[in-house]
């Protein structure tokens, strides 16, 4: 039996101040690593693999000093990079189906088998992934180090189109937290390293395009963020590519649809939903579907709204807020407050919202349930919930940015009709026409 694997083992896991227990489940039983850790029993490699994982160290710290023949040791120690670029394809298609947590643990075991040359690009290819999975999880702290420190090794080995790539990655952080500034330095950033890299990189180019108008479109920059998308897309067809092109149609359409400008929402989601049907992007073509639901039910189209919510429900394990509004403004729209009612009260309105226009859109949840409240003739409860959404929306009229504040304005005014329309149903008309001329004064601003 080999000693030395077991007191290395021991040592590590004491250091670490890990009881057995903690290190064999689940891979093994406590009664087995501690036959290992005495020396009464050899670890098959695959347990050695995944000890070596949970211990942070490649196998070959275990095998080393052993009474193995050194050309055996040496052996080990060669990485099979044939091996390793195969498993890196196979994580590659995990990250593409949003499966971080199990490509982030294949990740894992594989730092942990070998000994990378942490200078090398192979080991900074292997951080990109690792930082992607941790930042898609909202392991912010982690990811950000990973990323960080795979685009310090791309830059010293003068890989700039890789370092730009991965600094991109940086943005989800922020963009959620609202700092746009920190968001746009964070693309400045990735351009200043783009610049350096000798060679072009059309694709990188559309990615850095594509990037900005999730930016700009927070802000309320709707002109802005249409001409950005507009110029990845030329820049896709003028290389025949057609990447991102999907995406770039949809935020145009999103940007049209706010705008109520119904023709052009419809000609750009559906330019966008021809290249997601190409690619067979389930997630993002339900993404597209609840997209739509909510243009039926501008358009007062209740029945085809459902239908596109069904499609979303089937190809997404997703039950965000904006499911909930949609399908309940269907309902409300065919009549059937109970069903209407029931989904709205699934809504959770302590949800972390990504985008600054989304806080507002869940406000308008409390309005249309207000709404119903008064189609059931509980008038108190309904205008409390309207007036409730009005408060909430108001400190929105007042932030630094103008074409978002136009848009809050939009909204508020909408709220304050329906406050009209409760109290006018409650049968208080004078309060119902001091909200209507809120609303008035509002939509002249």
């Amino acid at each position: 039996m080999n000693e030395t694997i077991g007191k290395k083992i021991k040592e590590l896991r004491k250091a670490l101040g890990m009881t057995q227990t903690q290190l064999a489940e689940p891979e093994m039983t406590k009664s087995m690593l501690s036959h290992i850790e005495n020396g009464n029993a050899n670890p098959s490699m695959k347990n050695l693999q995944y000890i070596a994982m949970r211990l942070n160290k490649p196998i070959s710290y275990f095998l080393q000093e052993d009474n193995l023949d050194k050309e055996e040791v040496k052996e080990e120690e060669k990485l099979p990079t044939d091996y390793i670029v195969e498993t890196l394809k196979n994580l590659d298609n995990l990250i593409k189906d949003k499966n971080f947590e199990a490509a982030k643990k294949k990740i894992i075991e594989l730092l942990g088998c070998y000994d990378f040359n942490v200078a090398s690009k192979l080991y900074a290819d292997i951080l990109f992934r690792l930082g992607t999975c941790h930042i898609n999880l909202k392991e912010f702290e982690e990811g950000e180090k990973s990323l960080k420190f795979c685009c310090e090794i791309y830059v010293k080995n003068m890989l700039f189109i890789e370092a730009a790539r991965a600094w991109l990655k940086l943005l989800k952080r922020p963009l959620e937290n609202y700092q746009y500034n920190q968001c746009t330095s964070i693309i400045e950033k990735a351009y200043e390293l783009y610049g350096k890299s000798s060679s072009r990189d059309v694709f990188l180019e559309i990615e850095l395009l594509t990037a900005q108008p999730y930016i700009i479109l927070a802000q309320g920059k709707f002109e802005e963020a249409i001409e950005v998308c507009e110029k990845a897309i030329a820049l896709s067809e003028e290389y025949n590519i057609y990447y991102y092109s999907d995406r770039a149609y949809r935020t145009i359409a999103i940007v049209y649809l706010l705008r109520n400008d119904f023709n052009k929402f419809v000609v750009n989601m559906d330019k966008a939903k021809k290249y997601v049907e190409f690619t067979d992007d389930k997630y993002l073509l339900a993404r597209i579907s609840q997209n739509y639901a909510m243009y039926e039910n501008m358009i007062n189209n209740p029945l085809k709204a459902l239908e596109y919510l069904k499609i979303y429900e089937e190809n997404t394990g997703e039950r965000a807020f904006y499911f909930y509004l949609e399908i309940s403004r269907a309902n409300y729209l065919l009549g059937n407050y109970e069903e209407a009612l029931e989904r709205l009260n699934k809504i959770n309105y302590n949800e972390k919202i990504y985008y600054l226009i989304d806080c507002i859109y869940i406000l308008t949840a409390k309005v249309l349930q207000g709404l119903i409240y008064c189609k059931l003739k509980d008038y108190d409860k309904g205008i409390l919930y309207i007036e409730e959404a009005v408060e909430a929306i108001k400190p929105y009229t007042s932030i630094e940015y103008k074409g978002f504040v136009d848009y809050a304005r939009k909204e508020l005014a909408v709220a304050y009709e329906s406050l009209s329309e409760a109290y006018s149903l409650k049968g208080d008309y004078e309060k119902a026409y001091d909200y209507l001329k809120e609303s008035y004064n509002l939509k002249n601003l």
